[in-house]
């Protein structure tokens, strides 16, 4: 069943209060030219009237879409009430700034969605108590304001959470352990967060011991990647699993692949060193204009020969990775962690900041984005054999009320 306000008239498909709706789609659009406070205070009544007036109706909905235009605010405790309710797609915002978020059970729920403007999450986030959550999905809505933002994703409310889509281009996530956590999913754009949590596996690896793939549909930074790997695929505690599989954007260089397939299957290998691995060591050939090689083939350490063009650059190189990181995290390393890779960790900011200064020197030269080598909307997975088809995820940047991934 679909039901739709437009304006000042909701309508549905004919309905008795003994219907019992297992599917529901409320889609609560917003009238541009009628926006005066009065009228938006009378149909945020009207809205909080209709969903009460149908609880007895909905009692039985096991999947709710909720599409929320500009300016509604929605009565969320209603959703206490949908005992079978085990999928929820919400969009828009569907509360302001002064909202309060009273405490949500859901204890049926398995699948949420959601794609809010990012000052929201937080507080939204902390009222949830989902205890059979499986999937969790979060994407904004206002990317221009995302840029030095944190997010807290709370672990208590979600005991059973075994798969992460972070869809929330260059904010911050403040990380905590997650038990049953088996994937976690970055997007394009997601650099920060993808940094910041390699970097607290690599402290803490305990604090995730289901963990077994990680997806990145941007790439990563790759000497924080291996020296994850290396710090959790070699543990004695039985008790925390391997990652066994790595998504990345592309194929990749053999310096790259044959470590890569070699650590994920449990094998201990040479590799090029940490600075050769970082952003810093690769910005050296990255911005050597007397080197060939397209955007892509640069970040994924292939061989190319697509010139360095003598033009404005078309894209922010100093942005690729966000020009404010988040610092070392203040935790105990847990097993006890060497000191020299300490200190590798604590030089995060160094390295960006390195990028950076050459990405600006760089400005008057350009990459081609991608050569023929590649297949572009495409993830190729690597495992302890060897890397699969590409997988489709057309929209990893698209959106939708039901995004589609690998």
């Amino acid at each position: 069943m679909q039901w739709v306000n437009s304006g000042d008239k909701f309508s549905s498909s004919t309905v008795t209060q003994n219907t019992s709706i297992r599917e529901l789609s409320l889609n609560f659009t917003y009238c541009e030219y009628k926006s005066t406070k009065e009228y938006q205070i009378e149909q945020d009544t009207n809205i909080s009237q209709l969903t009460h007036s149908w609880l007895p109706t909905l009692e039985q909905v096991d999947t709710l879409s909720i599409l929320v235009g500009s300016q509604r605010i929605i009565p969320f405790t209603f959703l206490s009430s949908l005992r079978y309710l085990r999928v929820l797609h919400l969009v828009g915002a569907g509360f302001d700034d002064n909202s309060e978020f009273p405490e949500l059970t859901l204890n049926a729920l398995e699948d949420l969605r959601l794609n809010h403007p990012l000052q929201c999450y937080n507080d939204f986030l902390s009222s949830l108590r989902c205890p059979s959550l499986l999937l969790l999905i979060l994407q904004i809505m206002d990317f221009n304001h995302a840029t030095n933002m944190t997010l807290r994703l709370p672990s208590l409310q979600f005991p059973r959470l075994s798969s992460l889509y972070w869809k929330i281009p260059q904010a911050k996530l403040e990380i905590s352990p997650h038990m049953a956590l088996k994937s976690i999913s970055f997007s394009n754009g997601a650099s920060q967060a993808a940094g910041d949590f390699c970097t607290y596996l690599i402290l803490r690896p305990r604090d995730f011991p289901s963990l077994e793939t990680v997806k990145f549909y941007q790439f990563p930074e790759w000497d924080l990647l291996f020296l994850m790997l290396e710090r959790r695929n070699f543990l004695l505690d039985q008790s925390i699993s391997k990652i066994t599989k790595v998504f990345v954007p592309t194929t990749l260089g053999l310096v790259l692949k044959e470590p890569l397939t070699s650590l994920l299957g449990g094998q201990f290998t040479n590799r090029l060193s940490n600075h050769e691995l970082s952003i810093s060591g690769m910005g050296e050939i990255y911005f050597d204009k007397s080197l060939p090689g397209c955007h892509w083939c640069c970040l994924s350490m292939q061989a190319c020969s697509s010139p360095v063009i003598s033009m404005p650059y078309p894209l922010s190189l100093s942005s690729i990775w966000s020009e404010d990181r988040a610092e070392l995290p203040i935790v105990n390393p847990d097993p006890p962690l060497a000191d020299h890779i300490l200190d590798w960790l604590s030089q995060r900011q160094t390295r960006y900041d390195k990028w950076k200064a050459s990405a600006e020197d760089f400005n008057l030269w350009t990459r081609e984005r991608v050569c023929g080598s590649h297949e572009l909307d495409s993830a190729f997975i690597f495992s302890e054999f060897s890397t699969s088809n590409p997988s489709s995820y057309r929209s990893v940047a698209t959106a939708t009320l039901e995004p589609v991934f690998d």
